[in-house]
């Protein structure tokens, strides 16, 4: 039987998930690393968001974790950025690095928003509190 489902497909219906693994890098000295993440589910949204901060030598400094309903994903994302950049900010690090899963966001953060985007505030705002860092 599952041989036949398997030729009722084409090939390329069943082609694996690309598998890529992630870990921990060692950063600069005197520097923070910021890992954030959100997730967006189900109807009506719920979204959920953690992040945590480690120093140069890969010592858990702080950790955040929480929920909030009816957001879309590029927002959640972007409020998690800078909910871990203002965690972040503290005169001993002089160096923060930023680390997140979701390509558009930071692409948004690291290019000149339109004025018109819908999240331009919060996208700037993200950018002023990074070049203070």
């Amino acid at each position: 039987m599952a041989s036949g489902i398997g030729h009722a497909f084409p090939s390329h219906f069943f082609m694996p998930a690309q598998q890529r693994w992630v870990r921990w890098c060692p950063t600069l000295e005197h520097s923070v690393l910021v890992n954030v993440c959100g997730s967006v589910l189900g109807v009506p949204r719920r979204g959920g968001f953690d992040g945590y901060l480690r120093s140069f030598d890969g010592d858990l400094l702080a950790g955040f974790y929480g929920f909030r309903p009816d957001l879309d994903i590029l927002l959640l994302e972007l409020l998690v950025i800078y909910h871990g950049l203002a965690m972040a900010w503290d005169p001993r690090y002089r160096t923060v690095e930023c680390q997140s899963n979701f390509l558009h966001a930071v692409g948004l953060v690291l290019s000149t928003p339109a004025s018109r985007h819908m999240y331009a505030l919060l996208i700037w705002d993200i950018k002023d509190l990074s070049d203070r860092l």
